[in-house]
């Protein structure tokens, strides 16, 4: 029984290590693929930004890079499908606590959009706050806030 208790106290140990470490991270999980990218390896991809009227009626300018380019860089998600896999794949995204969106592959796309869905990293130049951050899905053209997902955790693809 001690044994156990020992066992469990490390896994506890483990997660909340984990955890703590996790907070500049974004895992991808796709069919056969399963990774963590970083902050450092999201900052190779090309930079793009959106201005977006906030709730309160202001402007803001978030940073950050193409959801589509993001999920390449951890999965080959979007270069393993063809055109009529990428109209029939969805994204879901989930954040921190638990809050769900879906996003449609093609909206993720260069080639289907001219605002494609936006991973940020940066509000008005600067890094995301705590309530925010670190990373946010950003969909510039959305005429209402509901899937800028904050603290984004896990991108998911799903193909039926």
């Amino acid at each position: 029984m001690e044994r156990i208790g020992s066992l469990l106290c490390f896994l506890v140990l483990v997660v909340t290590s984990s955890a703590q470490s996790d907070t500049a991270t974004v895992r991808i999980l796709r069919k056969g693929c399963y990774t963590r990218l970083t902050l450092e390896q999201l900052r190779t991809l090309p930079v793009q930004e959106a201005t977006l009227t906030e709730r309160d009626g202001s402007q803001a300018t978030y940073q950050g890079v193409s959801l589509g380019e993001v999920l390449d860089l951890g999965c080959d998600s979007t270069a393993l499908l063809d055109k009529h896999g990428s109209l029939r794949a969805v994204v879901k995204v989930t954040a921190a606590d638990g809050f769900v969106a879906v996003v449609a592959m093609a909206e993720a796309l260069k080639d289907f959009s001219d605002h494609p869905v936006m991973l940020a990293w940066q509000r008005n130049g600067e890094p995301l706050n705590e309530r925010h951050g670190p990373f946010q899905l950003v969909l510039a053209d959305d005429r209402k806030p509901g899937r800028n997902v904050r603290q984004v955790k896990v991108l998911e693809v799903i193909q039926p």
